[in-house]
């Protein structure tokens, strides 16, 4: 039994075929367009080979028309129609997102079975989660799976018609190819015979979409302007004697013989030359007909026109009796409201357009009706106005200095800019729809409730402000700034609001790269539009369901530290609330690209950065996928699936529009990224890719296998072949059979790196074949890649992370990560690299070789970073499983909080900073007054047991169990000086008062310890210790703590054997050894360097450094903090 309940799809209905705006629109005049429309009718039912029709010429030609009539013929005809009728500006219907679902249910009206299969392959998704995914993934789910599984009982609807309308009035060009790519492979779907009606002008873009179809010649095209003008020419006539029939006769013209057949003629002439322009003789007959003039005086002032172009013929005589009896100031007011009709980004109301221009409706409405000849105008002034034909537009921008009507575009963008953003300072507020509760669902809210509180001018301006910015090219200024200060957050719920949240999200992101790109930045700006930009990406799931968060969760669990949050914590709801606890900076990771298929193996950014490329591995069934993500709005462009074939690499063209992949099997497979199209290549014999790239501003594709050899591949018709001579000066120079699976080119494939075995690594010049560089070592590398600029090679081999300059062939850095490392990427501006191990990534300064932060996915998440890729811009960094923000790494290198149990804490000299170190390795300094830590000081292999301030706090030494002192600038938390102890883990550390000097103690020495001088990092002296003396006191061990005179002649420790032990610092000799009653806790020399102060459990005992007894006892009881 059939399922008669309606399909819940988001469509377009105005865009069907059958919706009253294109029903009620005008279809050819009876006995005009026979041969063209005989063309298609013949072309649908007779010709297998060539499914799509396209129906082209410019603008007025009547293509529109034309395809109107066909749904006429084909529904008398009883045959099924679909439809998706573009137009520009109008929202939705100048996109693609709905189209397939839109012509979905159009099939389903006509094929009740195909309903069946609709509602089947579509169960458990609900219209947005459809509506979300790529049109690939649509075209599969809406049309090719339920055709593929439908049963055809129907008897008549075995052949379905699709029109495609006005097709270059979408405004996703970059999608274009891709939706004739997907309605082609529609056609070869047997069960039911499709063919595609397409009507466009000839546009750049839309000749490219059609270029492969025309190549294979799997489609049919018409000319309008070209081929059969001289018919044309006739049915324009035609057109024009029927309609002045009917002006005649709903006039009441009394003339006889009007139009002359002189006048007739010269009409006609006019309509035709130099272009046969249906919209010419359209727009002349609706000013003739205009019911406040009089239809022979009409026409007389069309004739007078003199040798102006056609499309002034068209408009002047309309907009020059619209503009009659203008003065300066009225002309300008009208001429304003005409421009903003014609460049709103949607068609708008009369009443909306008023309401951002801030004019009054009634100094319009009387006005409006005198342009009804180049104008829709609805009933009332609520509907929207707008343009009969695109050429109105163009006859109003086109720079003509005879044309006075000329809409100087860049300031009427400007003027909306600026109208756009004081409507919204006006209307908006906190919880402008008086919803009151948090937890309310955007999907629960009466739409109803959304249009009455916020206005029709009010919602265009939230969502078009920026779009009339950026048209406008006005740069940023405080007009801008100061809105966004105040109204950030009230902007952003009304979008949420609208389900326009995408939108804001696109507006942040720019407004960012447009700062950054300013010669005078506006720091405080940028500062804050990125802080924005990090709070929709974090907060924007959560808003987009629930609008009202963005004054709960947004403020109170943004960082302390965030801009947005700091700025408008006095709008959080509600208004007494806090929470203990808040991380006090961002944490670097921007987005999640885990996919639910599998584990991903490879990563590359296109080379625009809007686009991030991964190669996964699915756990169940071990297919490989490889998936496009948008970056900005986090959602998926592509997917396709691999069956049984390992991905090895992965590569963008230098354009961007191509991606390759290399496969185990020897295969290499190419993405069109505009038609989703994938083609194969399979060499003769068949031997694993190990590295894959596209050769400079080129096509062209080049791989090398594991028999050594390097191959080109061009694309040839409609398939890749190989090309031969590419790489002949390579020939030889590779070795017959690579035994490892390491290959990498450089960027621009200057270079390529390749293993002959396992322990050797050669680079080769790829333009001269010459050998660049031959590394022989130990074991087998675990990874190497290349820097942008070719210039460097990094090697990872053995927790040794070497980098080779190129050029000389001589090592330029040494680096010793503490673990074998699985990936390497360097920055594209060559100033930073990073690797990657389990579950952690660092970042290396290039220049020292310090590493400048580490990225720690998370507790829990000790899986292998396989690979890395940066952005372009070298401010993202992506890995299997995040995208992270590289541009704060002091901030956002690591979880708030150390990763491990804290083993010190100092306090600097002025108790205004505190350190800690911990077992994971680092230092984290703190604001003391504020608790928001400053910097996290990273370089140490091992656990840091000891931390010491110089007496200044200029300075802060570490002393780690990997065997060095560290000494860190405070102000810049830069590492100053390195001093290694080649006695074993340093577990103590000491000052002198100036600086200069260093004492350590390691774990192992015990009973010895050294002085180094700071600023050398040179070893002076290792203090003396008889052996007689610890033979005969048998009370010596371990030295428990050390401290300076503050005069730096004397350094004092105290032992586990509860000893006070004092040297000399010049020579070395040992002074004195005293022993005390029992555990010494901490020794405090005077200002003067003559007395001692012995801190105890429960005693001070003050000592003369001179002296072997102790003076006196100063407090007894239990002690604290001395």
């Amino acid at each position: 039994m059939l399922d008669n309940r309606p399909l819940d799809l988001a469509i377009v209905h105005k865009a069907r075929y059958d919706s009253e705006d294109v029903k009620g629109s005008p279809k050819c005049e009876s006995g005009t367009r026979v041969h063209i429309l005989g063309s298609i009718k013949q072309w649908a039912n007779n010709d297998p080979n060539q499914p799509l029709f396209w129906l082209v010429g410019p603008a007025g030609t009547g293509k529109s028309t034309i395809a109107r009539s066909v749904i006429d013929i084909f529904e008398m005809d009883k045959r099924s129609v679909a439809g998706y009728f573009f137009k520009r500006g109008e929202q939705d219907r100048n996109d693609t997102n709905r189209i397939f679902s839109t012509i979905a249910i159009q099939i389903a009206d006509s094929v009740l079975s195909f309903r069946e299969s609709l509602r089947k392959s579509l169960e458990g998704l609900d219209k947005d989660a459809v509506e979300k995914f790529n049109l690939e993934k649509q075209f599969q789910k809406l049309l090719w799976q339920p055709l593929e599984t439908l049963r055809l009982d129907e008897k008549g609807h075995q052949r379905i018609m699709i029109i495609i309308d006005a097709l270059d009035e979408c405004e996703r060009p970059e999608h274009l190819q891709r939706v004739l790519g997907l309605l082609s492979r529609l056609c070869k779907i047997s069960i039911i015979r499709f063919r595609v009606l397409i009507t466009s002008r000839s546009a750049p873009d839309i000749v490219e979409a059609f270029e492969p179809h025309t190549k294979n010649n799997a489609v049919r095209m018409l000319q309008l302007h070209r081929e059969l003008s001289e018919e044309t020419k006739m049915d324009i006539r035609k057109f024009l004697e029927a309609k002045f029939r009917d002006i005649r006769s709903k006039r009441s013209v009394q003339k006889q013989s009007w139009p002359t057949a002189e006048e007739l003629d010269h009409l006609v002439h006019l309509s035709t030359t130099p272009e046969p322009l249906f919209i010419y003789a359209a727009t002349l007959c609706r000013f003739v007909s205009d019911k406040q003039r009089g239809p022979i005086r009409q026409l007389t002032i069309w004739l007078e026109q003199g040798g102006n172009s056609q499309l002034q013929q068209i408009y002047r005589p309309i907009l020059d009796q619209a503009f009659s009896d203008f003065d300066q100031e009225e002309f300008r007011q009208k001429l304003q409201f005409l421009a903003s009709i014609v460049l709103v980004a949607k068609p708008l109301s009369a009443k909306c357009i008023a309401s951002i221009l801030g004019v009054d409706l009634d100094d319009i409405s009387w006005w409006t009706p005198r342009l009804f000849a180049v104008l829709h105008l609805p009933p009332g002034f609520e509907q929207p106005i707008e343009l009969l034909h695109k050429s109105f537009s163009d006859f109003l921008t086109t720079d003509s200095g005879s044309n006075k009507y000329r809409i100087d575009t860049a300031e009427t963008h400007s003027d909306l800019t600026e109208k756009c953003i004081q409507q919204m300072k006006a209307g908006l507020t906190s919880d402008v729809c008086n919803i009151q509760k948090l937890s309310t669902a955007r999907k629960s809210i009466d739409q109803n409730r959304v249009s009455r509180f916020i206005p029709n001018g009010l919602q265009y301006a939230c969502v078009y402000w920026f779009y009339h910015l950026e048209c406008s090219g006005r740069p940023l200024d405080s007009f801008t700034y100061n809105f966004l200060y105040d109204h950030l957050l009230h902007w952003i719920e009304v979008l949420a609001l609208l389900g326009q949240l995408a939108e804001g999200a696109a507006v942040l992101g720019r407004l960012v790269e447009i700062s950054q790109s300013l010669d005078a930045i506006d720091q405080e700006f940028l500062d804050f539009v990125k802080d924005a930009n990090r709070v929709m990406s974090f907060f924007g799931p959560v808003i987009d369901r629930y609008p009202l968060q963005i004054y709960g969760s947004l403020l109170f669990f943004s960082p302390v530290a965030s801009k947005v949050r700091q700025r408008f914590w006095h709008q959080r709801i509600p208004t007494s609330g806090k929470i203990q606890g808040i991380e006090p900076n961002w944490d670097a990771r921007v987005q999640s690209i885990e996919s639910s298929h599998g584990n991903v193996e490879h990563v590359t950014f296109s080379p625009n950065g809007h686009l991030l490329a991964f190669a996964l591995e699915d756990e169940e069934s071990h297919k490989q996928r490889i998936e496009l993500r948008n970056i900005i709005t986090g959602t998926s462009m592509h997917s396709f699936e691999i069956s049984g074939e390992l991905v090895k690499a992965i590569a963008f063209s230098t354009d961007g529009h191509l991606l390759a992949s290399a496969h185990r099997g020897g295969n290499i497979r190419i993405l069109t990224l505009k038609t989703g199209q994938v083609e194969l290549i399979s060499p003769d014999q068949s031997h694993e890719v190990q590295a894959i790239a596209f050769l400079p501003d080129s096509h062209l594709v080049a791989s090398l296998s594991r028999d050594g050899k390097m191959r080109c591949w061009e694309k040839r018709g409609s398939t890749y072949q190989e090309k031969s001579g590419c790489f002949d000066a390579l020939d030889g120079a590779l070795i017959p059979e690579l035994k490892t699976s390491y290959a990498a080119f450089s960027p621009y494939m200057k270079l390529l790196a390749f293993q002959p075995c396992w322990i050797e690594t050669e680079v080769y010049d790829v333009g001269t074949g010459a050998k660049v560089l031959m590394l022989h070592h130990d074991l087998s590398p675990d990874c190497f890649a290349f820097s942008a600029d070719s210039r460097l090679l990094a090697v990872s081999c053995s927790r040794v992370l070497t980098i080779w300059d190129l050029k000389t062939g001589s090592e330029k850095l040494m680096i010793y990560p503490p673990e074998a490392l699985d990936s390497l990427a360097f920055s594209p501006n060559s100033q930073v690299l990073a690797s990657g191990t389990y579950g952690t990534i660092r970042l290396w300064d290039l220049e020292n070789g310090v590493c400048k932060a580490i990225l720690q996915e998370g507790f829990g998440m000790m899986l292998p970073i396989k690979t890395l890729a940066f952005s372009p811009n070298s401010q993202l960094l992506a890995d299997p499983r995040q995208l992270w923000d590289v541009t704060l790494p002091q901030e956002t290198d690591r979880p708030d909080r150390h990763s491990d149990e804290i083993n010190t804490v100092a306090w600097s000299p002025g108790g205004q900073i505190v350190a800690s170190a911990s077992w994971d390795k680092t230092i984290q300094i703190w604001d003391a007054v504020t608790g928001i830590r400053q910097r996290v000081l990273v370089g140490h292999t091992a656990s840091v047991d000891e931390l010491l301030f110089s007496s200044d706090g200029h300075l802060l030494a570490s002393a780690s169990r990997d065997k060095t002192v560290r000494i860190w600038s405070m102000s810049s938390g830069a590492l100053q000086k390195t001093i290694v102890d080649d006695w074993g883990c340093i577990s103590h550390v000491a000052y002198s008062e100036d600086g200069q000097i260093a004492a350590s103690r390691s774990s192992s020495s015990g009973q010895r310890f050294k002085l180094w001088k700071v600023a050398t990092r040179t070893h002076l002296r290792t203090p003396d210790i008889p052996r007689e003396f610890i033979q005969r006191t048998g009370r010596w061990n371990t030295i428990v703590s050390m401290t300076f005179s503050p005069n730096g002649s004397i350094i004092a420790a105290s032992t586990d054997k509860n000893s006070l032990v004092c040297w000399d610092t010049a020579t070395g000799k040992l002074l004195r050894e005293t022993p005390a009653s029992g555990p010494i806790n901490r020794v405090i020399f005077s200002p003067d360097s003559q007395l001692i102060a012995l801190q105890k459990v429960r005693e001070v005992s003050l000592w003369r450094v001179t002296e072997a007894s102790s003076l006196q006892s100063l407090y007894t009881g239990k002690i604290c903090r001395l």
